[in-house]
This record gives structure tokens, sequence and C-alpha cells, in this order.
């Protein structure tokens, strides 16, 4: 057996050209890694029995190629749409089988994804008498990948018998190879076949954000199901909300569900961690999605494709209707509603005063782009532009006759221009399908328990979100959130409602579901002061309010709001009382407060905010102030009081004053390093580490003296006293003075507010230090000051890095509780920035204090980490090429050191992780010793780029995948076993490639164990031969014939350039060799002791006396030689 190895010519010095050998040769058979390594899980097979499982439908055995397909037309017949279409049928039928003749026939069943196999008749009687075994590989492939595939061995009794079928698992093209085997040996290869696993009707479903998905997979089941057409081939824009090994299966009379086949079952699942990340992958995949449906008609040409696509996206029509040449009357179109972007973009596009005229116009540009992207089959801009489509959703629905638009609120589309009448007529048109959600849960789930079961297996929904409050006997508010990056102001509107409710409820939190709690700690650490439960952003909150009927619901403007029952939502974000009453069709109407901050407030609540005072107004409905007395509040998110008044005319009465919820700081009582955003190496000092009153505070690098730490307490009032270890004195506003540039020093604790600071955390979680004298005044470094000794002083609170801080504890406290299970295990770790780039340590190096980098994946040792979890419930990853531990480097807690590999030390806390999953399938690795997590350094996926300890902060960067590979050495192992007979065991004189007449020679013919192997001019000596020899697992054995000593590397090391001796055999891997074969038929000698190791002549030279040694892989003749039979 050959293994192919790349050439690669490097220096002397350990450069990182000679990383890439290993992608698909010796490295792709010893670690496992990559497509062609490992054959993917085997499809589930259905057992043999005397009756194979029958379809949903009518099935047809395939004996015929598929014909040419037509050439397809835009206009064609009305085909019904999905839910009216009747029972598919099979007949006039044709799908593809492309070898008529063949000892195995393997012939798929129509309308399922079983393919019966069975012997030819006229070869029945010759495999009996040859084989006992039917080997079947089956692979589907997409632009040179793996994608499925199936391995199965099946005996020869079954097949016979004539109905063995095997479950190929998905609909579409596969690749077929078959051999017959006896007793294990093949006896036989046969021809490859195409098979054509096809349906009558396909579901292709395309669907991106939350709600869409709610609306599309609620028709998966009931009696107008989706499933009842056809099989549903699904991509998904937030693929981590689902749980795609709970996908319905086939059953009674629906069709199953199943992952784009062209996506491997991992592509499928994966969700890169943020919204815009994620948002392209979904818009680059459309073309696989368009390429699946191309190969599918090519299958079969009479097969109809239903298309459910976003109508932010209705260029997927023109990619994958149109583009496919798809005829009109085989091709049906929903297009399902995003949620608020649906009423927004229709006004947008239909604002002017003819809207009428506009829509004529947009339906003949959308037909003539239709003809264009038919005519040429492929969608050119702007046909294939997502933005530049979006005006033509409504063009391409009234202009499609088999297409709908699927609306939550379709009363909610307006025409502004002419007054809503074109919006009505719309609304009202056939083509418009009103689709609630609530409806489609009691009519399609709830009456069923296994639809109800599979439902919420899909969704990996939680029945015990709100258990704390039913202990508790407690009413649950869900409060909720939208695009973090929209969410200003939350923790102050989040505070009024609970001052304003008490605590008759528990406070819980949903996030939008594309910004998720858990990839931000700022909102994370918000929701910990709010004492607020957080709820898996990735359901729709529909479906939590379905399934939890009593819960009150308050937040940012949402399509959740049209779900709610009568009295259970109560109060919304951002939005005034008279913006909520505009339209009767508002879903903010009938609520009990609107709450604003105030730029949108009326003038004369205005004047009554404190000056430097952050305040909301808050209007009630008229329920509530007929009940009360009172119509509006004035809420001081900075004093945290509620003070409600009466509107008289322009005037407002004061009717009472309520103290409210306090703001809590982030950072907590403790022992802080106080570092500035202005650098990551500057933090706050007390000038010569000085214990006297008055001495100056400054920034300074961190050196983790005692002048640099501070001691955080609070008093009853939420204030912070912030006291230096190491002098005892306080943090101190010169003079008492609030002044733009006051000084800032240390001085003796006496209480005043000079000495009193409020640490307010924004909404992007930047701290600032306030001082108790005046809430617009805050700590500041003078000028912006990036150096050490800028002096630290108060001004007017701006926003900048000059003014925002780090409290960074000096000891952290974090629990190995609630960590993500890892099994223990070898794996690469790559950056969810790009996928392709991993941990790795720098330069092969083997030495303590060695760096830890990103290097683009190619899958050698110095790229797989050992992950262990200690006794104390940490975990410890070794990097398996220098088996040293990923140690944060000197213990600082202070951000941005490069990671450092050291000698394991099982009692050192720099050597300790806590490893926490995140959205998406990531995780984040916290440091146990210094609290900073791994860092990809600034988000930069580029070869080199350094991996550092960081604060948290909920990037990407800091969100990497865990990727688990087989047991390096076992693969090893099996590779030896496969190489086994490029040399036969026998005595052998080696001579290198570079070397011709010289031989690997024993220094002076010595004895003597650790004697030096070297070069030397042939001269048929003891000392030049070599006995080869395999051990069991395949290993090359290489005996001295003179001394009877072994070929050994010194010390078993894998540093480049170690010596190669003679040594009694211990069998070791240091004594084990695999002998491979390069592109050009000479044989390399690799050593056991790691694959990149070879057997090499020092400086490439070939003078007598040059020593052996192992060096990396570099393709040079000086590591190839030539074994000569004695």
């Amino acid at each position: 057996m050959g293994l192919l190895l790349m050439h690669r010519v490097y220096p002397s010095t350990r450069q990182h050209t000679l990383r890439r050998i290993f992608i698909a040769t010796l490295l792709s058979t010893t670690l496992g890694v990559g497509t062609a390594v490992l054959p993917a899980q085997a499809a589930p097979t259905v057992p043999y029995t005397d009756t194979t499982p029958t379809a949903p439908h009518t099935t047809q055995t395939v004996s015929q190629p598929s014909e040419a397909s037509p050439t397809a037309t835009p206009e064609a017949s009305v085909s019904p749409a999905p839910e009216e279409a009747p029972t598919p049928t099979t007949q006039g039928r044709r799908v593809a089988r492309s070898t008529d003749a063949s000892e195995i026939l393997l012939e798929p069943q129509r309308n399922t994804t079983q393919v019966r196999v069975r012997v030819a008749d006229d070869a029945a009687d010759d495999i009996a008498a040859n084989a006992d075994t039917v080997h079947l590989r089956a692979t589907m492939n997409y632009r040179g990948k793996v994608t499925r595939e199936i391995d199965k061995k099946i005996p020869l009794a079954q097949v016979q018998e004539g109905n063995y079928s095997l479950d190929f698992g998905t609909f579409g093209k596969f690749t077929a190879s078959l051999t017959l085997e006896k007793n294990g040996n093949t006896v036989r290869a046969l021809s490859n076949q195409t098979i054509g696993v096809t349906a009558d009707s396909y579901n292709i479903a395309p669907v991106s954000a939350t709600l869409p998905v709610a609306m599309f997979s609620l028709n998966l089941w009931g009696e107008n199901s989706i499933r009842k057409s056809g099989p549903v081939i699904a991509m998904f824009e937030r693929p981590n909300a689902y749980n795609w090994k709970a996908l319905p299966g086939p059953e009674a009379d629906n069709y199953g569900v199943y992952g784009l086949p062209y996506l491997s079952e991992k592509e499928i699942t994966l969700q890169p961690g943020g919204f815009d990340e994620a948002s392209q992958q979904f818009r680059d995949r459309i073309d696989i999605v368009a390429d699946y449906v191309r190969d599918l008609r090519e299958l079969d040409p009479s097969s109809t494709i239903n298309l459910y696509v976003v109508d932010v996206f209705v260029n997927v029509v023109q990619k994958v209707i149109y583009a496919n040449k798809i005829p009109q009357d085989r091709y049906t179109i929903r297009l399902i509603t995003d949620g608020a972007y649906s009423y927004v973009k229709f006004p947008d596009v239909y604002q002017d005063g003819n809207p009428k005229g506009t829509h004529e116009r947009l339906v003949r540009e959308w037909k003539e782009l239709k003809a264009k992207t038919y005519a040429k089959g492929r969608a050119e801009y702007p046909a294939d532009s997502t933005w530049e489509m979006s005006p033509y959703l409504w063009a391409m629905v009234d202009s499609e006759p088999n297409a709908q638009w699927w609306l939550s609120r379709p009363k909610l589309l307006s025409s502004p221009g002419d007054a809503d009448a074109f919006a009505k007529e719309v609304q009202s048109s056939s083509k418009v399908k009103a689709v609630n959600i609530s409806a489609l849960l009691k009519t399609n789930i709830a009456p069923s328990a296994e639809a109800t079961a599979q439902f919420k297996a899909l969704y990996n929904f939680n029945d015990g979100y709100f258990n704390e409050a039913e202990k508790q006997g407690k009413e649950v508010m869900l409060m909720l959130g939208t695009h973090l990056k929209q969410e200003s102001g939350f923790e102050d509107y989040a505070r009024f409602t609970q001052s304003y409710y008490g605590d008759r409820y528990l406070y819980y939190y949903k996030g939008h579901p594309a910004t998720p709690t858990e990839l931000s700690t700022t909102k994370q650490d918000e929701l910990k002061r709010l004492e607020m439960t957080d709820v898996d952003a990735s359901i729709a909150a529909e479906l939590i309010l379905f399934f939890n009927p009593g819960i009150d619901v308050a937040g940012y403007e949402s399509s959740t709001f049209a779900s709610t029952q009568p009295g259970k939502a109560k109060g919304v974000f951002n939005l005034t009382k008279t913006k909520a009453m505009e339209s009767e069709a508002s879903p903010y109407r009938g609520l009990e407060y609107w709450i604003v901050p105030m730029d949108k407030a009326e003038d004369g609540l205005k004047k009554l905010c404190p000056g430097g005072h952050t305040c909301y107004q808050v209007e009630f409905s008229d329920s509530i102030s007929a009940k009360e007395g009172y119509t509006h509040a004035l809420w001081d998110a900075t004093d945290s009081v509620i003070i409600y008044y009466k509107k008289n005319g322009n005037s407002f009465e004061k009717i009472r004053v309520q103290n409210g919820v306090g703001a809590k700081s982030s950072v907590e009582a403790g022992e802080y390093y106080i570092k500035s955003a202005l650098a990551d190496d500057l933090v706050l000092d007390v000038w010569a580490a000085s214990r006297n009153d008055g001495a100056n505070v400054q920034l300074w690098n961190a050196n983790l003296s005692g002048a640099q730490k501070w001691r955080v307490s609070y008093d009853s009032e939420g204030f912070a006293t912030i006291t230096n270890v190491a002098s005892g004195k306080v943090l101190d506003a010169q003079w008492g003075s609030s002044r733009p540039g006051t000084n800032v020093a240390q001085w003796s604790g006496n209480g005043s507010r000079a000495q009193k600071w409020k640490i307010v955390t924004g909404d992007k979680g930047r701290i600032t230090i306030v001082s108790a004298l005046d809430p617009s005044i805050v700590l500041d470094i003078s000028a912006g000051g990036r150096f050490s000794g800028a002096n630290v002083q108060l001004w007017t609170a701006n926003g900048s890095d000059a003014q925002t801080f780090a409290f960074i504890p000096t000891k952290p406290l974090l629990s190995p509780e609630g960590q993500a299970d890892v099994a223990p295990g070898y794996y690469s770790i790559s950056s969810v920035v790009n996928p392709n780039m991993i941990m790795a340590l720098a330069n092969y190096s083997l030495d303590n204090g060695a760096k830890v980098h990103a290097w683009t994946n190619y899958g050698f040792h110095d790229q797989i980490w050992k992950i262990s979890r200690d006794a104390d419930g940490y975990y410890r990853l070794e990097n398996v090429w220098s088996n040293k531990s990923l140690d944060s480097t000197d213990g600082t807690p202070i951000p941005g050191r490069q990671l450092q590999l050291w000698t394991t030390d099982l009692n050192n806390p720099n050597q300790k992780w806590v490893i926490t999953s995140v959205t998406g399938g990531a995780y984040m690795l916290r440091n146990v010793g210094t609290g900073l997590v791994v860092d990809l350094s600034a988000g930069i996926a580029q070869n080199g780029r350094p991996i550092d300890g960081y604060l948290a902060n909920g990037t990407t960067a800091q969100q990497w995948r865990l990727d688990k590979l087989n047991d390096p050495i076992s693969r090893f192992d099996d590779a030896a076993d496969a190489t086994r007979g490029l040399v036969e065991d026998g005595i052998y004189e080696i001579e290198p490639i570079a070397a011709p007449g010289k031989r690997l020679d024993v220094q002076w013919a010595s004895q003597d164990a650790g004697a030096r192997v070297w070069l030397y001019s042939a001269n048929g000596s003891s000392a030049q031969k070599w006995r080869v020899s395999h051990d069991a697992q395949g290993y090359v054995i290489l005996t001295n014939v003179g001394s009877g000593k072994v070929l050994d590397v010194y010390g078993a090391s894998k540093a480049f350039g170690t010596k190669v001796t003679q040594q009694p055999a211990n069998g070791t891997h240091a004594q084990k060799w695999m002998v491979v074969e390069t592109d050009n038929g000479d044989l390399a000698i690799a050593s056991a002791v790691a694959p990149l190791l070879f057997l090499d002549l020092e400086g490439g030279r070939n003078a007598d006396g040059t020593p052996l040694q192992t060096y990396g892989y570099n393709g040079s003749k000086a590591q190839r030689f030539r074994f000569i039979k004695q």
C-alpha cells in the first residue's frame, strides 16, 4: 500500500511549510481527521424481516434510466397547492439507475429512502458458489465532499431471499460500489452504480429567523400537514435551536423531514457564534439548496418542488426555481413572513400616491427577470441579490399562479399613499394566508400527545423554565428583549417593572434569537444584577406562551404581543401610549403601561427630571388611571424612585412617591486591579507605593503589587468605598470638589461624599466610576493618556475610554459546577471566527513557556489536545506533541498575555480550566487561576495570531469548537498495519537516495548500546546489514546484524535533529518505524515517536560519517531510502 507524501523542502529552522504534508497523507491515515479518513456512520438499516416496511405512499421499483429533462418554460398549467395536492401516485414517473445489467441490483423504492438489494437472476448461481457477503458502500457527494455515507455488509442469504431493503437515509443521488466477499476476503468488485432515491414531490425549506421556522414547523403535523405532499428537506438559519436528531420520520400518511443532504450531518447543525455570521452562512448556502434541487430534477424531471422561503429572501425563488428551469406546473411557492419586516417593507414599497401603478411596474419587472433567469439557467444581478429583490415580495406572489404569502397579521399591511386602499385589497387576496401560531398549536399539536412530544423534541423545549416560580407560589413575568444593539436602557426599564409590580412575580428574560444571552457576558452580568432568570432565546416566545398560557409579558415591541392571552401583556418599552393607539390592529393597545426615555416624553414632564439624572416617562392605561388616580409617572433611574403624577391640561400634579428597586453594581465587594480601557496593561496605582495621605493616584504598568490592588466595599445606599490594599487609604476627590479637573489621590477614610463612588455598568458593559458628589462627574484619565504616570482626575462624563474601567479580581473564584460535559479524549480546538483556524503549539517547541497560537488546521499532533478532568472537577488540556499543559502565562489576571505550555502540575490553578457551553455548539474556556478566557487576539483569524487570556466579552473570538478525534497513537498503529507489506521481513542494506553507494552503518561497528548510526561507504560488513521484522501491530523493527541491537530515537525525543543510535530492544515506540512509499516509488522511514518525524541525513550531507537523525518530513532525498535485500 503506497502513501503519497507531498514533497516540501524547508531550511533547517523549524518552519511551518512542512505542516501541510499530512493533510492528504500519513496524517489522514494516522489521526482520522478530514473527510477522507474514517467512513461516516452507516445510515440506519431496516432489520431483515419477512416483510419490508412500506412507505407512506405507493412505491415503484426502478429499472429504467432517466430520460433527458425536457426544455422548461416559465408558463404552464397550474399545479395544486401542497395542502390541496392529491396523494402522490407513481404513474408515468421516471428515475435513474445508471447500470441496467449488474449481478447485484439496487432498486430504489419510490417515495421512500429504502433501496431494495437483490441478486440478478442470471447471476444467482455464480454468486452463491463464490461469495457469502455483499459489501455495499454508498456515498452522496457534493463538490468533491462526501456528505452522506453508507457502509453495510449484508449476508448473501438475506439478499438471495429477494426482499432485503437498506435505508439510504435521505433523498437524492448516491454513488454505490459493491464487492462480493467470502470469509472476509474480497472475491470480486462490481461496477459502480448511480442510485436515484426519489419522490413524486419535495418540500424544499430554506427557512431563516425564528417566527418563520415556527410557522413552518407547526405545519409538519395536523390534518393539512406539509408532510402529506412529500418529504421535507430543511435548512435553517439558526440550526442550534433544533434537535436535528429528532426530525420527524415517515409515518402513516406523512413523509419524513431531512436535513439538506448536501450538507454533512455536522454542517447542518453548525451555527456560527454571531447573528451576522449565521445570516451570512445561510445566504451562502442558498446556492447549495439550488444545486440540490437541480440534481433532484436531473434524477426525475417530473417531480414537483414546493418551495418554502421567508419573504426577506425573494431572490431564492429566482435561484432555486427559475434558474433550474422548473416548469410552472412543477412548482409551488410559499412565502413566509419574517415578522415585523413584512409590515415595514410593504408600506415602504407602496408608500407613494399610486401604489397600484407601483405594483404593476414591479410585476412587470419581476416577470422580465424571471424570463431572463429561465433563459440563462442562472440568476444574475439583480435577480440573485437579497436586498435588490426585496421590493418584489408581493409582486412575486401576485404574479405566480401557485404562490401564497403567509402572514401572522395581514391587517397590519398598509399603503400610506392611498390611505391603505391598496393594502386592504392585498389583505383580502386569496394569495394572502393568515397563519396564527396559537391556532396552529391548538389544531396541529395539542390534540395529539405524539405530535406534542415530537414538536417539543424538535425544539429542545424545556418544560421546566418556570418551575422556580411555581415552587415559590409566584406569578411569572417574562420580559421580552430585542437585538442587544437595540436594548438601550433595558436595566432601567426592568427595574421600573420590578419596582411597580414588586415581588408578586418572579422575573424572567427572553432575548432575541439572534443575540442569545450566552453570547454576551454583559447581558449575563446584567441579569445577575437584576436577579432575573434567562430563558432560551432560540425558542419562539409564542411557543413558550402556548405551553405556559398563564405567564405575563412586558418588553420591547415584538410580534409576540399578538399571541398573548387577554390581560397578560402588561407593558412595552420605548413606545408611547399615543403611538400604541394609532392603529386598531396594534397589539400594544390593551397594556397597563408604556415607558419611554425623556427625549420622547411630554415637555411638562421633562422639566421634572433632576439635572444629571436618567429619567423615563411612564403612561398608564385608562383603567389604572381611573382606579389609582394617576395618569403618568416619572421613573428616576438614578435615584431609583417612581413619582406618580396626574396630568391636568399641560401641568402635572404629584400624587405620591414610591421607592424603587435600586441599581446594583456589576462589581461585587472584593479585591481588584482596576484596569483602564485605554490599554490592557495600565491599572490604577498609588505613586511610588506611598502610604501617605495625599499620595497621587495614577496609571502604571501592571506589576501586581499591593499599590495596584483596591478593595471595594459598599454602604447601605449602594455607594462604594475604594481602598488601596497596601496603604489602607481610600480613593478621594481632592478638597471634596466635584469640578472637572479635580485631582484624585488617596486619603484616610472619613466617610465623606468625596470618598464615595457609584460603580455603574453601561449598556455595553462599560464600567464608569461616578462621584457621589455629582452624578455627572466621573473618574477620568487626564487627556486620555495611554502611558505609565498618566494622572487620574474627575471630569464630566463623556463615555470615552478615558472614563471606562475593568475591575479584575485579584483572586478569582471559579466553581467547577455548571460546566459543559466534555468527554475525555483527543480534540482539535477551532475558532468560531474561522473554523479552519485552530489552536496550535507554536514552532513544535518542547520547552516550558512555548507559546500557543492559531494556525490553519492540518491535524498534526501540535494541534491536538488531550482533554481530561481532574479530581476537583476542572478540566486540563495537554498538547499531544509536547505532553505539556495549557497554562496561563505568569498566572497574571491582567489580560493580553499569550497563553503558554508548561510541565503538567496537577496543583497549579493556572493549568485548570472551566469549560462552558455557548450557543451554536461552541464553548468558552476560562482559566481557574486568572479568571481570563481563551481568546483569539483581536478576533483576527490568521496564521501565527496569538491566543491569549482575556477578559470575557462574549465575542466569537472567545468561542471555540471542540472536535473529537481518534486516539492519535491507535490511529498510527492502524497505519503501521496498513504499510507492513512494503518491505518484507529479511536482511537488508539500506542505501540513502541522496548518497548512492553508501549505507546506514553502526559507527565503528560498535557493539555498545548508544553507538551512533551514521552514513558510510558500502563495505559488506555486518555493521551495515539490518534485519527487518514486523511486530504484531505492523511496525518495522530494524535490528543491526552485527550488534544485535535495534535502531532507536534517542530518549524517544520529538525534537527535530534528535540523534539515532542503537540500543537493546525494549519494545517502545522509539524503536518502531513505519516504511511508507513516496509518490516516486522511493521509501521513507517514519518514526513511531510521532507521525511527522522521519529518518534523515543530518544537514542533507552525503559524506562518510554523516550522522543519522530524526527530522520533520521535507520530501528531500536525505529522507528517502532504498532497501537492498541480502
